[in-house]
């Protein structure tokens, strides 16, 4: 419930600073984890919720498939504004459809989903710097290192708990 809070308020900064990609996926963050709260709560058996998994041969064309339907997207509303105009744009259109990706296999418990949050977040340091957002910057360095520390966590735990799929 807090990470829908801080949604919120990032869709109205970002809206004023003019990262329109970074304010959608704000916003699809907030659906995102509404579903992810459901498919991790949710039990499979009588005992066990959904487990951390790899992700399968159609669940990486479902994320090639959102990659490239998130970039064009993206590009047509940074058009439709005309805002395509500085180099941030391009950056922000690939920052989030990267995040895109990596948001839907989080909620799908797929330990790939670390590897897309650490290269958005590695791209996203220098964009915000760059903008004059230093404080999100940081944050970003921050979550830099989260994502490193859940890969290596959830890595663990798929190698003590093998899901065979």
């Amino acid at each position: 419930p807090t990470g829908m809070v801080s949604t919120a308020i990032f869709v109205y900064l970002l809206l004023k600073w003019t990262l329109l990609g970074d304010m959608m996926i704000n916003g699809y963050y907030f659906i995102m984890s509404v579903y992810g709260w459901y498919i991790w709560t949710r039990k499979v058996d009588a005992t066990h919720v959904t487990p951390i998994s790899e992700t399968t041969k159609k669940e990486k064309l479902y994320s090639a498939l959102i990659f490239g339907a998130t970039l064009i997207f993206v590009f047509i509303v940074y058009r439709t504004f005309d805002k395509w105009n500085h180099w941030t744009s391009y950056v922000d259109t690939i920052t989030t459809a990267i995040f895109f990706v990596g948001m839907w296999l989080m909620a799908k418990r797929k330990i790939e989903n670390w590897i897309y949050w650490i290269i958005g977040d590695i791209i996203s340091v220098p964009l915000y710097f760059y903008k004059g957002f230093t404080f999100t910057s940081l944050q970003y360095l921050i979550f830099t290192a989260i994502a490193i520390y859940g890969y290596f966590a959830w890595k663990k735990l798929l190698n003590n708990n093998p899901v065979i799929v």
